[in-house]
């Protein structure tokens, strides 16, 4: 695992709105304003998921906890020293996307161009 870069800023997703979530097999990809992207391939959780919890889903159907995010905008952005990515929205929901895989991609962000690999 090697966590977020030192010297990243995430202060470009402030201010976006989640306008969709597409949901695969392994991945939940989040759809933001300003064609930026988040791609979940490791575990998350929100504060949603402890009002409705899975009960240990596994992708897809863990997803279901992300649709009230949708609509609302990131407030504030956080990445921690171990790599956790934490997303605060305006519905006053957070999300949280750990990195938890030290043999997988955790999470990939991209926005314009940029991509950013979490392993």
């Amino acid at each position: 695992m090697y966590g977020l870069p030192k010297d990243i800023s995430l202060k470009f997703f402030e201010q976006q709105e989640l306008e969709g979530i597409s949901v695969g097999k392994y991945t939940v990809i989040l759809n933001f304003s300003a064609a930026i992207t988040l791609t979940i391939q490791s575990s998350f959780a929100s504060s949603t998921s402890t009002r409705f919890p899975n009960s240990g889903e596994e992708l897809p159907l863990s997803a279901h906890c992300l649709l009230p995010l949708i609509g609302a905008s990131v407030l504030k952005v956080d990445g921690g020293n171990d790599g956790t990515l934490k997303l605060l929205f305006s519905n006053n929901e957070e999300l949280l996307v750990y990195d938890d895989d030290p043999n997988y991609e955790s999470y990939v962000i991209t926005k314009e161009g940029e991509t950013v690999i979490v392993v």
